[in-house]
């Protein structure tokens, strides 16, 4: 059985449409029963199916997932709500933005899977640039693997225009080694929501991501 009805992308394309307090209020409950509700069920068995193969995941749904409603405090852009729901499966949950782990977006344009390192400080980042620049040809192996590539395309991240000076020599063989962060993602068609087989598809992609998770995981444990 499928975890979302056709209502799921009804309510966020109408939602894209009429993105206020009022109308939201009066479709909350279509809100509660064809979004939150069954997106709690999919994120609660993404969380038991990666625990099996992760010890560190120890998480309830709750843990995981962020708020619909987006924080206008700092913004100029004062719309109320996101168009989309979203989790984050990482040792630390939602909380947790530099631990490879998995980060899931679900909205009326397309599905997204994300995994990798986006917020590292700068200590982070100068372990995940040592392991890269010690561990060169396993690095190259696991972004250049076929699987990967067809699956995620490539790496992504905004690079700094000066690297330090012991990394040099190994930017000229490979430049990633300049980036800020080390992300990547597959989009779903948004149809797939309707699958019955969503988490299947979501695993499979973790299964692909899991090399390079594992690769950086480890560059920041050293």
């Amino acid at each position: 059985m499928a975890y979302f009805e056709k209502e799921f992308l009804h309510f966020f394309a109408s939602l894209e449409e009429n993105n206020n307090k009022i109308w939201f209020d009066e479709h909350r409950n279509t809100y509660e029963k064809y979004v939150k509700e069954p997106f709690k069920v999919l994120v609660g068995d993404l969380i038991s199916r990666i625990s099996v193969l992760d010890s560190s995941i120890k998480l309830e749904p709750k843990d995981c997932i962020f708020r619909i409603n987006r924080d206008v405090r700092f913004s100029k852009d004062k719309i109320p709500y996101k168009t989309n729901v979203s989790a984050s499966i990482a040792p630390g949950g939602k909380k947790d933005m530099v631990t490879p782990g998995v980060y899931i977006e679900l909205s009326a344009r397309d599905l997204r899977f994300y995994s990798g390192v986006y917020m590292p400080d700068k200590n982070q980042l100068l372990r995940i640039r040592t392991s890269i620049n010690n561990n060169l040809e396993e690095f190259q192996s696991i972004i250049k693997n076929p699987t990967f590539v067809k699956t995620f395309g490539k790496l992504h991240g905004d690079a700094n225009k000066i690297i330090p000076k012991e990394f040099k020599e190994c930017f000229e063989k490979e430049p990633l080694i300049a980036n800020k962060q080390f992300y990547f993602f597959k989009k779903h068609a948004p149809e797939t929501v309707l699958n019955e087989h969503l988490v299947d598809l979501f695993m499979q992609d973790y299964e692909v991501a899991k090399p390079l998770m594992v690769f950086l995981k480890d560059a920041l444990e050293e």
